[in-house]
């Protein structure tokens, strides 16, 4: 009385779990791949946000609370990679507010949408940030200078 009792797995066996196997370790691995994708997107944005809410911060207080005899200026100008750049100019020292800016490729200067006096203390600012088909998101806002609201001209 011979028993024949198999020990293990058969190679069909070991070819199937191999091959569900396989497929479970290809989904995890593109599952990261598009979490890091994802990840680095989102830094981006975030990047990009801090930069606005900072540019905006810095922006609209010099507007809102600026004297006529101001020695800080900021003015917009190529940055040599088709965008634009705000800057602080103090004196002959300049320092950068913002970059990565939307430069117009209609205008001869590209940059130079950044204010608008609208007169009477009142301030445009406009932001121009480059979308990814040539075009642009404009981010807005106007400033009021307090001492001209105050005592106007």
């Amino acid at each position: 009385m011979y028993k024949n009792t198999q020990t293990g797995f058969s190679l069909v066996e070991l070819l199937i779990a191999l091959a569900v196997g396989s497929l479970v370790i290809i989904g995890a691995g593109k599952l990261f791949i598009e979490t890091l994708e994802t990840y680095d997107k989102v830094e981006k944005i975030s990047r990009k946000q801090e930069a606005v809410v900072f540019a905006a911060h810095t922006l609209v207080n010099h507007y809102r609370n600026r004297a006529d005899d101001s020695a800080v200026e900021y003015s917009m100008k190529e940055d040599g990679k088709e965008e634009c750049q705000i800057i602080e100019v103090k004196g002959e020292d300049t320092s950068l507010v913002v970059d990565g800016l939307y430069k117009e490729k209609r205008k001869e200067n590209g940059c130079d949408y950044f204010l608008t006096d609208m007169g009477n203390g009142l301030t445009k600012i406009e932001l121009m940030f480059p979308k990814d088909n040539d075009d642009s998101e404009t981010l807005a806002f106007k400033v009021m200078n307090r001492q001209k609201a105050i005592r106007p001209d």
